[in-house]
């Protein structure tokens, strides 16, 4: 027997159907929803029956501009289930759950933004903000960008470059950017003490990749945000970090996450810039939120504290110049002018960041996930010029630093010995 004659359908002995099919021709049309008169005039015309109190309250939801995207899911869902009992996407959830959840939807749009904040404030997310899913500002600038050779060798940056800087070509259909940050930052312990007269260099590791990989554990935050996301109302979602095709910072900007900075990170005024970012795609039109103020000012500190040069001038990175660049993304070798600028840095660099007035005062994170397996940040450059493969891999298991290769992590190394006197 057919799927839509083996039960009774839940809503053809309401007026709920013909409710849904007034609402579908006018939207069909593009035509503003009927009143809340017309609907009772067109019911007794065509001898239908009055509709309830929670119909009229529909009617009137719906007839707001920002929520009719969502109008056009809920007729969608409710004769999908009247005709078929069965969603397009050949999900089978009770009928009545699913246009529950739309109608709790269409209710409040903005409550709707607040749960998903509230609830990934209880994922461990620090901020959240929501961003419209508009095409990037910075199209033409990322292309000439790559085009003056800034990215170095990371071509992965041009491969999907129409969707980086348009999240409706990376997600068809989407309308938002649920845009999250945690705050990494650690306090570090100081560098041990060398006995006089000995010698026992080290190297440093950037703060973000002294815990574990952030994209693991980030990556499985998001999906348990985005599957509560589409359990909640029937939306679609996907997620992403920063190895997604996304312009994620300036997605963040415009969430009110934070500033982007002249050193090209995000900035919050209480958080600073030691964030990781990641993002949820959806199809859901959600109230976006206002974006965050520039508070760089004049200061400068960055461009005048990074030793390479790489911040060639307020919010303009030559990546090609960048330490972090050079000690994780450069394979080859690296430029003997810019070797001895380096310094002792293995593994990233954190200068850009260390003298931004906004985190002298960022709080130190108890999240377990961004806890130093370094609890100085520091390596000895003796002990890691004589490490095997499977040193390297236990040292640096579920770290970001398995980015690099060992033969890398050793030229860095290399470098920073051959500096000393």
């Amino acid at each position: 027997m057919p799927a839509s004659t083996s039960h009774q359908s839940p809503f053809k002995k309401s007026s709920w159907l013909q409710t849904t099919k007034i609402l579908a021709a006018a939207l069909a049309q593009d035509k503003q929803i009927p009143s809340n008169r017309q609907v009772r005039q067109d019911a007794k015309k065509e001898k239908q029956p009055q509709i309830d109190a929670d119909e009229r309250r529909l009617i009137v939801a719906f007839s707001w501009r920002p929520w009719r995207l969502l109008a056009v899911r809920f007729v969608r869902l409710i004769v999908a289930v009247d005709s078929r009992y069965t969603l397009p996407n050949g999900h089978t959830e009770h009928p009545q759950e699913l246009a529950r959840g739309w109608f709790v939807i269409a209710q409040d749009v903005h409550q709707l933004a607040g749960r998903i904040k509230a609830m990934a404030r209880e994922l461990g997310f620090d901020l959240a903000g929501i961003a419209p899913a508009s095409p990037s500002r910075y199209r033409d600038y990322f292309r000439q960008w790559l085009d003056d050779g800034r990215a170095g060798t990371m071509d992965w940056l041009s491969r999907r470059f129409d969707e980086r800087v348009d999240p409706a070509v990376y997600f068809p259909g989407v309308k938002s950017v649920v845009c999250l940050a945690i705050n990494y930052y650690v306090t570090l312990d100081a560098p041990a003490p060398t006995p006089s007269g000995a010698s026992n260099p080290t190297g440093r590791v950037a703060r973000y990749a002294l815990g574990n990989d952030y994209h693991t554990w980030i990556k499985r935050r998001l999906h348990t945000l985005a599957d509560w996301m589409r359990q909640s109302t029937g939306c679609q979602t996907r997620c992403g970090v920063d190895t997604a095709p996304i312009m994620e910072k300036e997605l963040a900007a415009q969430a009110g996450i934070g500033w982007l900075g002249k050193n090209s990170c995000i900035i919050h005024d209480r958080l600073g810039s030691w964030l990781f970012l990641g993002e949820i795609l959806t199809d859901l039109e959600l109230p976006a939120d206002q974006p965050a103020v520039d508070r760089c000012g004049t200061c400068r500190r960055c461009i005048d504290a990074c030793p390479t040069a790489a911040i060639t001038a307020p919010y303009q990175l030559d990546a090609t110049k960048c330490i972090s660049y050079l000690t994780i993304e450069h394979d080859g070798p690296i430029d003997a002018a810019l070797q001895p600028k380096i310094n002792d840095w293995l593994f990233g660099c954190d200068i850009c960041q260390d003298v931004c007035p906004f985190n002298t005062r960022a709080p130190s994170s108890s999240d377990p996930d961004v806890q130093p397996r370094l609890p100085d940040g520091r390596v000895n450059l003796a002990d890691l010029m004589a490490w095997d493969v499977d040193r390297y891999r236990q040292q640096f298991r579920d770290s970001a630093v398995r980015r690099v290769s060992l033969p890398i992590l050793q030229r860095n190394a290399g470098m920073a010995l051959r500096r000393l006197p």
